[in-house]
């Protein structure tokens, strides 16, 4: 359980919660993986440098846990 808690936080650390103020088609990550689309409303768990990209664009909020 413990192992499965730590994996778990690594994986929070690295990855935002947010949610989608409009829809975002597909796009490439930073790695060159293909991403989305996405739609107005869902709520996805992005890399950190994705997720404030959209943020800082306007396209998404980070949802408060």
């Amino acid at each position: 359980e413990d192992f499965v808690q730590t994996l778990y936080f690594q994986e929070k650390k690295k990855n935002d919660l947010i949610v989608l103020k409009e829809d975002v088609g597909e796009f490439i990550d930073l790695a060159g993986e293909k991403m989305g689309g996405f739609e107005k409303g869902q709520i996805v768990n992005l890399p950190k440098e994705i997720a404030q990209i959209l943020i800082e664009d306007g396209k998404a909020e980070l949802v408060e846990e």
